[in-house]
């Protein structure tokens, strides 16, 4: 064998060393004997034979940087209850901002509603770029076609809230075939008013927050009617109609602003020249809206669910939308003023019983087709009474101007995340959370961020490694602890200790158990750290006793409507031998799931009642 000097081998490139290493390494080095001290050589095979040396050559480390994503660029503030985060200009967001702060104490005066806020929460402003389609939901946008569109969402998750809003867009092209003008095979062009769009969006968080929230119809009726209240310096004008039959607005005094611009408040958008057959169509009243247009009969009207298409894609006059500010409309403000009463009488009864023909006879005093008759009617000839509440005093209708700063990159990565996450697109977030972390982000909040993104992108050892930072870090972020322990859990099935090589000991049960009493503690509380407590508890091998059982107990007073956890709080009773607690559960479960499998197995374990309790 021929003996290759190390300066030989120094003075080759880099590709024909790798060669040449990977083809001598076989025949030179074979592993040395445990008993064999570093740095000795022990000739073996031919090299022994034939008395010849082996060299060891020094370990070769490759290194290479990874290039990192640049950090987005977004401003931040925080106003009474929202933190704001925004990526559109300093200018056009502070004005929307100022707008929205006295938008909320016009709304607190003339139309307060009653809401527990139990998640803080933040809004998102979008710029230009695209930057706002990352936060559409893949249901949404299963559903979308180009006769509706979206600009603004709120995305609610059981320990925060987002609302998303797209300053970017001042248009969109929809394919609205029963609009009242020559739209072409291109489509209606229909304005944007992100202005409006975020008052909405707002006013559908609160009522989502309220004890019972209203049904789809109504909120949307009300939201209609919110949406276009008028602020003046000294007072408010809420149920005008500003649309004007044959085309055009009423002109308006109000601060706050109509915007026909493109989102970024520049120049072109105080240029009101408009190009023939391109003009863009307002969101009007529903007078307009619905002028020549047929009315939904009202079995499939009120039929219509909270997260169909046409209750979620508002843009375009949608016939739905318009026909609920109708009906909402006329029942308040028409006159003479006679279906308001009727109209609180059906929505409180709406919150016990289901819609029908025969309930809502009762409470306005007509059948479905004569109420659309006299609806039709209110539409063609509009007779009613806006309201204006005066500020007294001094006072004038205003907010401060708020100061925004760069937001830190761990704040922003996070809460894009944790956005993304609830949109069902954590995906997008992962390069964003990547150039956080390489740049040194070690928030306790941005590692639980990027730990459970990391999860739910399948990326196990990527999640394993953040969320074990965030639980040594002490995260007060509840969701964590049971991501971590169903980790945990995980590693201890597929190592089981028990004699039975089935099962996980009591040893191996604690530190999982630990994990989820720290979420225990922290609120919101969880569904999934008590689910992750009861199949603990199940591939233990140890029954737990009623001590135990009592924790599971907290969880299930918690959270009564969720099956889940009472089907797998009744397999642990069923393991414990309470029979009759076992079967309180399974009967409770088959009486209130709506799901067929998850029925199916509420059966199964019905059939194991009268069964020696699992080992």
């Amino acid at each position: 064998m021929q003996f290759v000097p190390r300066r030989i081998l120094a003075a080759c490139s880099a590709c024909f060393f790798s060669l040449i290493l990977f083809s001598l390494i076989p025949a030179l080095v074979s592993p040395l004997p445990a008993q064999t001290a570093p740095g000795v050589a022990t000739a073996t095979g031919t090299a022994a034979q034939n008395q010849e040396p082996v060299t060891q050559l020094d370990t070769l480390v490759v290194t290479a940087r990874t290039e990192l994503p640049p950090p987005e660029n977004w401003i931040t503030t925080k106003i009474p209850g929202f933190t704001v985060y925004s990526n559109a200009s300093e200018r056009a967001t502070k004005r929307l901002v100022r707008d929205f702060e006295t938008f909320r104490f016009a709304l607190d005066n003339v139309w307060p509603i009653k809401a527990t806020i139990r998640h803080p929460g933040t809004l998102i402003l979008c710029g230009r770029g695209g930057a706002f389609d990352e936060f559409i939901p893949r249901s949404d946008k299963a559903d979308y076609s180009k006769d509706a569109g979206r600009a603004s969402i709120t995305l609610l998750g059981r320990d925060h809230v987002y609302i998303v809003v797209d300053m970017g867009t001042s248009t969109m092209t929809l394919n609205n075939v029963d609009i009242d003008i020559d739209t072409s095979s291109l489509g209606a062009t229909f304005e944007v008013d992100y202005f409006s769009l975020l008052y909405r969006e707002y006013v559908h968080y609160l009522l989502s927050q309220t004890e019972s929230p209203p049904p789809p119809w109504y909120e949307e009726g009300v939201l209609q009617i919110i949406q276009k209240m008028e602020v003046y310096p000294k007072y408010i004008r809420i149920g005008e109609l500003r649309s004007v039959p044959g085309g055009g607005k009423q002109k308006s005094n109000a601060i706050m602003p109509s915007v026909a611009g493109d989102g970024e408040d520049s120049e072109a958008a105080e240029d009101d020249t408009e190009i023939p057959g391109m003009e863009t169509i307002p969101d009007n009243d529903f007078n307009v809206a619905l002028q020549r247009r047929a009315l939904l009969g009202f079995k499939d009207f009120f039929g219509v669910k909270a997260d169909s298409p046409l209750a979620r894609n508002p843009i375009g006059n949608n016939v739905w939308a318009k026909q609920c500010y109708a009906i909402v409309h006329m029942c308040l403000y028409g006159w003479p003023n006679k279906y308001k009463k009727p109209l609180e009488t059906l929505i409180a009864r709406l919150a016990k019983e289901p819609m029908t023909e025969e309930l809502f006879q009762e409470c306005f005093g007509k059948t479905y087709k004569k109420f659309l008759v006299e609806l039709r009617g209110y539409i063609g000839f509009t007779a009613y009474q806006f309201h204006d509440f005066v500020v007294k005093g001094k006072e004038r209708i205003d907010s401060p101007p708020r100061e925004f700063e760069p937001a830190r990159e761990g704040d922003s990565a996070a809460m894009k995340g944790d956005a993304l996450m609830l949109a069902g697109n954590p995906g997008a977030a992962l390069p964003v959370l990547r150039g956080a972390y390489g740049r040194g982000e070690r928030d306790p909040g941005f590692l639980a961020t990027y730990g459970l993104v990391a999860n739910a992108n399948n990326q196990g050892e990527l999640a394993r490694r953040m969320l074990s930072q965030a639980v040594t870090a002490k995260t007060a972020r509840a969701a964590v602890y049971p991501a971590y322990a169903a980790m945990l859990l995980e590693d201890a099935k597929a190592h089981p200790a028990a004699s039975d090589g089935v099962h996980i000991t009591p040893g191996q049960l604690v530190p999982i158990l630990d994990q989820l009493f720290v979420a225990r503690q922290i609120r919101p509380a969880l569904p999934l750290t008590y689910e992750t407590i009861a199949n603990a508890w199940l591939a233990c091998s140890m029954a737990p006793k009623p001590d135990n059982f009592t924790v599971l107990t907290e969880g299930l007073l918690i959270f009564p409507k969720n099956m889940e956890l009472v089907y797998l709080c009744a397999r642990v009773a069923l393991k414990m031998g309470d029979v009759r607690a076992a079967g309180a559960l399974i009967d409770h479960g088959l009486k209130k799931s709506e799901d067929e499998d998850l029925r199916s197995r509420f059966n199964d374990l019905k059939s194991q009642l009268e069964k020696p309790a699992a080992e």
